[in-house]
């Protein structure tokens, strides 16, 4: 579980649609791999972009010349691979998006699966903000 991270904390703050309990435990002991090793494919597909990806992207944002800089170079998007409910209906992914050092901010998203397979977002709870 995320640590000091509560299933009551958790969903303080929610908008709409909050997850269940249970969706939430999962999300809350899921693995903390990322997706471009858990997806064999996205490396490829990155790398006809001009993204960077992998565990020392942010460096590369974050750092000049191996120094710490304020100065963003690029915009930082981190998108946590989803965690489904055991009926299929629902699933919570966590994004983050880091512009500076006090620019920035974090949410996790409910999405419901509709009759045609869409998934679609009904709740949103904030995590962080900077």
């Amino acid at each position: 579980m995320d640590q000091g991270v509560s299933v009551g904390g958790f969903l303080e703050g929610w908008r709409r649609v909050a997850p269940s309990r249970t969706l939430v435990k999962a999300f809350l002991a899921r693995p903390k791999g990322g997706a471009v090793s858990e997806c064999p494919d996205l490396p490829g597909r990155f790398a006809r972009t001009d993204m960077s990806f992998g565990a020392d992207a942010a460096d590369k944002v974050t750092h000049k010349n191996g120094q710490w800089t304020p100065a963003y170079s690029a915009t930082i998007l981190s998108i946590s691979l989803p965690v489904v409910s055991q009926d299929g209906r629902y699933a919570l992914v966590s994004i983050g998006l880091a512009c500076g050092p006090l620019c920035g901010n974090g949410s996790t998203l409910l999405y419901r699966r509709e009759a045609d397979g869409r998934w679609n977002p009904v709740g949103d709870g904030a995590q962080w903000i900077s």
